[in-house]
């Protein structure tokens, strides 16, 4: 007898491209703040307030770290890139349309939100390089104030698999 309904997690679609904790990131990240800490230790300050940036350094640290290693529960667990459908409509004229979609989905569920998945555009200025991208998206029920500050995907090489990660780079390049 066939099976007429897999489960969700029985379908593997290859369209998802699953991310996962960077080295890259965490060495940069882990250098980075033993970096400032030395140069800390170089600038004539006081110190009660060497002690005190010292603290916000470590603190913005472990903020990031919480963020490399997917723990927030917004973090992005996987995402799709697909083309969306331009309305022909000769009166409307946009400046320039975005021509790519994203689906993201998260680690886990937030408390206010019923689905772990949203659907957005993905914004023009991505930055795309052989080692690391950056996936610039908005989702429709951002507030305004993500017009400045959008979402943004980090990427780096080691972090998906290599042909997911050429497939995105050049989505993301040419469309």
């Amino acid at each position: 007898m066939p099976i007429i309904q897999e489960s969700e997690s029985a379908t593997q679609d290859p369209r998802w491209i699953e991310l996962r904790v960077s080295r890259i990131n965490l060495i940069i990240s882990g250098v980075g703040v033993v970096f400032a800490l030395a140069m800390l230790g170089l600038v004539p300050l006081s110190n009660w307030l060497r002690m005190l940036l010292a603290t916000v350094f470590f603190v913005a640290f472990l903020w990031d770290l919480r963020l490399v290693l997917l723990k927030s529960s917004r973090s992005v667990n996987a995402f799709y890139l697909f083309d969306l459908d331009v309305a022909d409509d000769p009166g409307k004229v946009m400046p320039q349309p975005a021509k790519l979609g994203i689906r993201v989905r998260y680690v886990r569920e937030s408390g206010l939100l019923a689905t772990n998945v949203s659907e957005g555009i993905i914004l023009s200025g991505a930055f795309v390089s052989p080692w690391f991208t950056a996936v610039r998206y908005a989702l429709p029920q951002d507030p305004a104030w993500r017009k400045w500050w959008p979402h943004i995907i980090p990427v780096w090489a080691d972090s998906v698999a290599a042909d997911a990660f050429r497939r995105l780079r050049v989505a993301l390049k040419w469309k």
